[in-house]
């Protein structure tokens, strides 16, 4: 996540990096990657994402309507693909694998 945290509701987030965060980011992400897998509904995305979102992509950038277009795409290209996220290079730092 590189530090812009866009993806989480800016009301709940706090201090991210305050490791007593950790199981509430850990349940955030897992809602996150249910709505990339199918497995939960796009308005999970509402209660997910900030207002004004704004998620960066290579050198594009798109917004909450940009998102939901990016996952039906990935869902139409390769339907049966599964994400998963991985403990990676530091203590609390994480990586999302497909």
């Amino acid at each position: 996540m590189n530090g812009n945290y866009s993806s989480f509701n800016a009301s709940e987030k706090g201090d991210l990096m305050d490791s007593s965060l950790i199981p509430e980011r850990e349940r955030r992400l897992d809602r996150y990657l249910k709505v990339w897998q199918g497995e939960a509904p796009f308005g999970e995305l509402d209660t997910l994402t900030a207002d004004g979102y704004v998620g960066h992509i290579g050198s594009r950038s798109r917004d909450l309507a940009g998102l939901r277009a990016d996952i039906v795409t990935s869902w139409t290209a390769a339907p049966a693909a599964r994400f998963m996220v991985e403990p990676r290079f530091a203590q609390d730092a994480r990586m999302c694998v497909g």
